[in-house]
């Protein structure tokens, strides 16, 4: 396996921030715990299946997730020996379209039409992209525009 760039699970004060060792292939992402006291495996293809935990907290699990999602663009176009470059202006990854907050927008269904599923942990990542307080990827900035565009032509149509 690969090594990848240390995750920080943040708690509720800095001097207990956990470090973890990240590790890659084709298939999975391996999370070890710095100090050695834990890890955990989750699939490369889909961040929320956890294939494996030993001594891993509970409350550690969502966090590594996340940051599996927010990188596993990244880790793959590693394995496929591509160069990912990074943008300068990363503000406007964390900016959220204004549309998303319109009282009548359904965000159960665009979380189903962005990501294909809706789960605890899908709904909370998707939540806190909302919020600004996770970047959107590109990809996913399209594909809004797209579900956006979708919806327009829905209200349209009726």
């Amino acid at each position: 396996m690969e090594e990848f760039f240390y995750a920080t699970v943040e708690t509720a004060t800095v001097e207990n921030d956990r470090l973890y060792r990240t590790f890659y292939d084709q298939d999975k992402v391996r999370f070890q715990r710095n100090d050695g006291e834990g890890e955990i495996e989750f699939s490369l293809n889909d961040p929320s299946k956890v294939l494996m935990s030993h001594l891993v907290p509970v409350e550690d699990i969502e966090q590594l997730s996340i940051f599996l999602r927010d990188n596993q663009d990244i880790i793959q176009a590693r394995l496929k020996g591509e160069w990912i470059e990074v943008e300068e202006d990363l503000d406007k990854f964390f900016k959220t379209p204004k549309w998303l907050s319109l009282p009548w927008i359904n965000l159960s269904q665009v979380c189903i039409m962005l990501y294909g599923k809706k789960d605890k942990s899908t709904t909370a990542y998707f939540t806190l992209k909302r919020q600004g307080k996770r970047p959107w990827k590109a990809e996913e900035l399209d594909r809004l525009e797209a579900i956006r565009k979708q919806m327009i032509k829905q209200v349209q149509a009726a």
